[in-house]
């Protein structure tokens, strides 16, 4: 992230949540590499929708625990916990994101 200035910290968190956005989407990404399942970013949703089906691989939103976690044939083989938590160290910018892969 290169060096911005913001109006209000309410600011600075949008354009956070959205950096954070697109880490989510390329660790989901990479774990579906690593287990075979292959797209790239021009994947239409269909035909991403039905390689998942055929990988028999789901991601799922697990509202009790807050994470979005991913499935191959009933396995589950990472997760993605949504609790961003935001702070400073030494005027820098923190984010720290629970994460799980198998």
């Amino acid at each position: 992230m290169e060096k911005q200035t913001f109006d209000s910290f309410n600011d600075l968190r949008k354009e956070s949540y959205v950096i954070i956005k697109d880490y989510r989407e390329s660790f989901i990404k990479v774990i579906l590499q690593k287990n075979g399942i292959i797209y790239s970013d021009d994947t239409h949703k269909r035909d991403f929708n039905a390689l998942m089906e055929n990988h028999k691989a789901e991601i799922i939103k697990n509202e009790k625990l807050n994470h979005d976690e991913v499935y191959i044939n009933g396995e589950l083989v990472a997760y993605w916990n949504r609790n961003y938590e935001l702070l400073f160290r030494g005027g820098n910018l923190v984010c720290k994101i629970l994460f799980y892969t198998k």
